[in-house]
């Protein structure tokens, strides 16, 4: 089972927060929707392959 790093879902959950709230002034939203829509079922997938020894 691969490793799944904290830092990467941290950084994946920073740009995916930055991706929608500039989702309104995007000059690409159905892309830019399309993305975050990816975005969210990648940190879903790693979520759930994290290890509960990493949560606390």
């Amino acid at each position: 089972m691969a490793v799944v790093s904290t830092d990467l879902l941290a950084s994946q959950a920073r740009l995916l927060a930055d991706m929608i709230e500039t989702l309104p002034v995007s000059l690409a939203p159905i892309d830019q929707h399309a993305r975050c829509r990816d975005l969210l079922a990648q940190l879903e997938r790693a979520l759930t392959a994290l290890p509960a020894a990493a949560l606390g």
